[in-house]
């Protein structure tokens, strides 16, 4: 038996002895509905074992320290070790209105606040919605997240457990924009910590979420979210993510989303540190005249890796999809841009951009690009464009030549083209955080030396 196979059998024996502990402690906690979605996840985890760089969607991501981490999944609820004054450095001014925090995973009542809404919204974590708004959890929950495709994603459901639940029912609008906040605790050890987080709005309904991910941990361990987003007609969703998360931890992310005739659904994904992270979005356009934008920026330093993943599928006429994701790479960071636009035959009038472009900050830092059109329909707009490079130093030149000092000549540059993506944030204190802990990082990086 060779190494490698041998490592494989070590991961699926681990967690397939993890599931069946896990199984025998939750069977009367959960539907029975639920324990079968879970029991097919594990075998299709057990079936795939974690990929390899031999896969196409893996080819520049190497998760080999994360299979071999053999982590433990964490279901304690929060017993008090984490204090209101340690997550007050990660909140937002104008945002704490609607708050739900997560420590390792799980809810915690005590430093969460949900705020009130209008009749018919539900906004609560997972298992409260299990009890109490079971019928809409089961009618979506794993519909769209396929297990068979995605090893992180089967992982992920085999032990769905807890995440935030929103709701929205027809004609209704939040009003106010809700953070979701997800910290990883000091206590973190190998943890294994897997929100599953579902979305449903129906048609006319509007809302803003903020999900945001923060370590107060100085250990390794494994954050691996899924969520589901399904969008009815006429329905709008602006929803943001932000990473700010230690450099040994490793991050999979995974969001699967569905919009139907005229739903728009903006995302953006700011990412500042892990060791491994990855941000996967797949999107499918099945009704006509949707709207769908992604964006994200990635900060990297160091020898953190990260990897942007997007899919997005045109099924219907009249849909737009425009996608740009901006990196900027210092030390011996790595990263990965990996996008593709599919355009399904009728899908006539389809008007879809896809842009990536990378700032290398460091001779060491090495940025990876890939996007892809797939097109089997006429009359369409689609276009898609890539580059990686250094600051122009034209540019830089004709801003020294006005007086202004080279590093700080540098930093603007640097700053402006960043504003690209930070710009497209629907939070006016969450664009001002993500330029301000732009600026702290470029203070730290090649233009801080003399």
């Amino acid at each position: 038996m060779n190494s490698k196979k041998k490592s494989s059998e070590t991961e699926s024996i681990h967690y397939l002895s993890v599931h069946e502990a896990f199984e025998k402690n939750q069977a009367s906690r959960q539907p029975k509905w639920l324990r079968s979605i879970q029991s097919e996840a594990i075998e299709a985890f057990r079936s795939q074992g974690f990929p390899t760089l031999r896969s196409e969607q893996w080819k520049y991501t190497d998760v080999r320290p994360i299979a071999a981490g053999l982590f433990q999944p964490n279901f304690a609820t929060p017993n008090g070790q984490i204090g209101k004054q340690q997550i007050e450095p990660f909140l937002f001014a104008d945002l704490n209105e609607s708050l739900l925090v997560f420590v390792d995973g799980i809810f915690s009542e005590e430093l969460s606040s949900p705020g009130r809404f209008a009749d018919g919204i539900v906004l609560c974590n997972l298992q409260k919605a299990l009890r109490e708004n079971e019928e809409v959890v089961r009618t979506y929950l794993g519909k769209q997240a396929g297990v068979k495709d995605d090893a992180f994603t089967a992982l992920n459901t085999a032990f769905v457990y807890d995440g935030f639940f929103l709701y929205l029912p027809t004609g209704v609008e939040m009003g106010k924009p809700v953070h979701v906040l997800f910290i990883t605790s000091a206590k973190s050890k190998q943890f294994l910590i897997q929100p599953r987080n579902l979305i449903v709005a129906e048609s006319s309904s509007r809302a803003t979420i903020l999900e945001s991910h923060i370590s107060l941990a100085g250990e390794n361990y494994l954050l691996n979210p899924v969520t589901e987003i399904f969008l009815n007609e006429n329905a709008e969703l602006a929803y943001s993510r932000i990473e700010r998360e230690n450099t040994i931890g490793y991050h999979i992310a995974s969001s699967y989303v569905v919009q139907q005739k005229s739903s728009r659904f903006r995302n953006a994904a700011m990412t500042f540190g892990s060791k491994i992270s990855r941000n996967s979005v797949r999107v499918l356009l099945e009704g006509e005249s949707v709207e769908c934008d992604l964006s994200g920026l990635y900060v990297t330093r160091h020898d953190e890796h990260v990897d942007n993943v997007t899919f997005i599928k045109h099924d219907k006429p009249h849909g737009t999809s425009h996608q740009l994701y901006k990196g900027l790479l210092d030390d011996k960071s790595t990263s990965i841009f990996s996008g593709k636009v599919f355009v399904e035959k009728g899908a006539a009038k389809t008007d879809a951009r896809q842009t990536n472009k990378n700032l290398l900050l460091s001779e060491n830092a090495t940025a990876n690009t890939r996007p892809q059109l797939e097109i089997f329909a006429d009359d369409v707009k689609c276009t898609h464009g890539a580059a990686v490079g250094h600051l122009d130093e034209e540019a830089v030149f004709y801003l020294k030549s006005r007086g202004i000092d080279g590093s700080k000549a540098q930093r603007i540059l640097t700053m402006g083209f960043a504003s690209e993506v930070i710009d497209r944030l629907s939070l006016d204190p969450v664009r001002k955080e993500m330029e301000r802990l732009v600026r702290e990082r470029l203070d730290t990086s090649i233009f801080a030396q003399p």
